[in-house]
């Protein structure tokens, strides 16, 4: 049953960062589109800033974080996780993520309370665009919730690895290769 949990949280890990790619296709889009306006015809695309800075970084951003973590490519320090014993190595990842949970856990609920506050008062961005604020509020919580799902799921690993449990937990906890997951174990 986590495997199909886990496969769950990798199909939406990789519908955000298809999204992900998306939107950085439309950002280089868009900003090839205003030089172009911008100096072939001396007029600029006024919008093109306000979009790609207040909705479109937001979400690029918030739609990676997940799948950056499945592909353990958060900037991280492994100098003693190199040196430490397995067990302790997955004692202190479990701490760890087990206070990322929380953080992320606050981050969610918090994010969810200021879109859905925004979206019942009809709150309005004062720029170029006019757009109702909370369809750029809406991204930290969708994206943090797939990043909780996806810690849950390396806590669940740990957990159960500690335990000994005899499984193979690579699907659970996102590795990207095999190197990364002889690490994990």
């Amino acid at each position: 049953m986590l495997d199909r949990v886990a496969h769950v949280v990798d199909r939406a890990e990789s519908t955000l960062i298809a999204a992900s790619a998306a939107i950085m296709f439309a950002i280089m889009v868009i900003v090839v589109a205003d030089v172009a306006m911008r100096y072939l015809f001396n007029a600029p695309l006024d919008w093109s800033y306000d979009l790609i800075a207040r909705y479109l970084i937001v979400y690029l951003f918030y739609f990676a974080l997940s799948d950056t973590l499945r592909r353990d490519r958060h900037i991280v320090v492994d100098i003693l996780a190199r040196i430490t014993p397995p067990r302790v190595r997955h004692a202190l990842e479990l701490i760890g993520y087990g206070l990322s949970l929380v953080v992320f856990g606050i981050m969610a609920w918090l994010g969810t309370e200021r879109a859905w506050t925004e979206f019942v008062g009809n709150d309005i961005v004062f720029d170029s665009l006019q757009w109702p604020s909370w369809v750029v509020s809406a991204a930290l919580p969708i994206g943090v919730a797939v990043m909780l799902l996806r810690v849950t799921m390396r806590i669940l690993a740990l957990a159960l690895t500690l335990a000994g449990a005899k499984h193979d937990f690579t699907a659970m906890y996102g590795e990207a290769d095999a190197a990364d997951a002889e690490r994990a174990a």
